[in-house]
Order: C-alpha cells, then sequence, then structure tokens
C-alpha cells in the first residue's frame, strides 16, 4: 500500500520554485524578449514553461535549428513569427 502512495507521488511533476523567477518576471515587465542563459540541467526551460502557463507569453527555445536560423537570418520575420506578448 504505501509503495502505490509513493510511487503516485513520485510520478506527479513538482515544480521548484526558483529565485530568479522575480527578476524574470520584472525583467519581462520592460524588454519584450529576455534571454535567459546558464549550466545545463539548472531548470531554465522548466522556469520559462511554468511562468508562460496562463499568461500571455511565448516560450521560444534557440536550440531549435529553424527558429535559431530564422533568429539569425531574418530577426522581423522571427518576431513576426514568435509573436511577444503585449505589455
Amino acid at each position: 500500500m504505501h509503495y502505490i502512495i509513493l510511487k503516485e507521488y513520485l510520478m506527479k511533476k513538482i515544480y521548484i520554485h526558483r529565485d530568479l523567477e522575480r527578476k524574470f518576471l520584472h525583467m519581462s515587465e520592460f524588454f519584450k524578449a529576455v534571454l535567459v542563459t546558464g549550466a545545463r540541467q539548472t531548470g531554465k526551460t522548466t522556469m520559462l514553461k511554468h511562468l508562460a502557463q496562463g499568461h500571455n507569453r511565448t516560450y521560444v527555445s534557440l536550440d531549435d535549428f529553424f527558429a535559431r536560423q530564422l533568429a539569425q537570418n531574418d530577426p522581423v520575420v522571427f518576431f513576426q513569427t514568435y509573436a511577444p506578448y503585449d505589455n
């Protein structure tokens, strides 16, 4: 019985709030695009996707080859395709 409850608990996705969230939200009030960089596996993507839920925000990863190429070669079309939210 305890094993089943523990297994169900562990299968739920538990979001860990990060100190960077407040700074990101503050900066996003002033800038339409905010770049988040850092070491691998530290929760950048998880945080950004979490903050985008329920808000009028667009999440774009430049790990995506086509998004990165578009951003490099035609930034105007990039921002038309991945329109930032309106303040």
